[in-house]
């Protein structure tokens, strides 16, 4: 089913958000814009005088906002990243750069209410030094969750801090502490960026 179709049965009332969400991840479209998607369709429904009365859905069927129907998904994103950052063990500058790769899952609690979690996996980093020529390689995971109310969703700026690992030859190896930036912009799509890294200490 092409999106036009989507868009035309969800706002007749045909397709629950949740069915509508899912469809629009299955053409192609990432998961956080999908449900950007719905929201805005949402509100526009309602600004509408012919729309569907108070505690009810598009074509007058139960709006599945307020039942349990609410949209749960997941979705795997890679993000392209670079940053500099100094090596606490022999004090010499690494030039990192590779993909980040997020399992980003979102629930919705409530009618205007979203449990976001994102799972961080490092070890599509690689790093160089610059006098060394020693070769670093990422690793690590971590995790962050936060909240997000439906119309805040498009756009925002989510910041987690968490530390990562490069692991190199000849007990070189070191801890970073970075700064990442999850952000979704006002279409709904979303970047990732990295700053404020600094070299926390050298793995044994």
């Amino acid at each position: 089913m092409s999106k036009d179709e989507l868009v035309t049965l969800y706002l007749a009332g045909r397709l629950s958000r949740r069915t509508f969400i899912r469809g629009l991840i299955a053409t192609g479209v990432s998961m956080s814009a999908a449900v950007t998607y719905a929201t805005v369709l949402s509100a526009g429904a309602e600004a509408d005088p012919k729309g569907a009365p108070g505690g009810q859905g598009r074509g007058g069927q139960p709006d599945d906002l307020y039942g349990p129907d609410f949209y749960q998904g997941h979705e795997n994103q890679a993000h392209p990243v670079s940053f500099r950052v100094t090596n606490p063990c022999n004090g010499e500058r690494v030039d990192v750069d590779g993909v980040l790769y997020f399992g980003i899952s979102v629930v919705e609690t409530s009618s205007d209410r979203f449990s976001i979690t994102v799972v961080s996996n490092y070890s599509g980093l690689s790093g160089v030094g610059r006098i060394t020529g020693f070769r670093y390689r990422g690793g690590g995971t971590s995790t962050f969750a936060f909240h997000m109310d439906d119309q805040d969703f498009y756009p925002t700026v989510e910041t987690f801090r968490e530390s990562l690992v490069l692991a190199g030859p000849a007990k070189s190896g070191f801890s970073v502490s970075a700064r990442f930036l999850f952000i979704v912009d006002a279409d709904g799509h979303v970047r990732v960026d990295v700053d404020e890294t600094s070299g926390e200490r050298c793995l044994s």
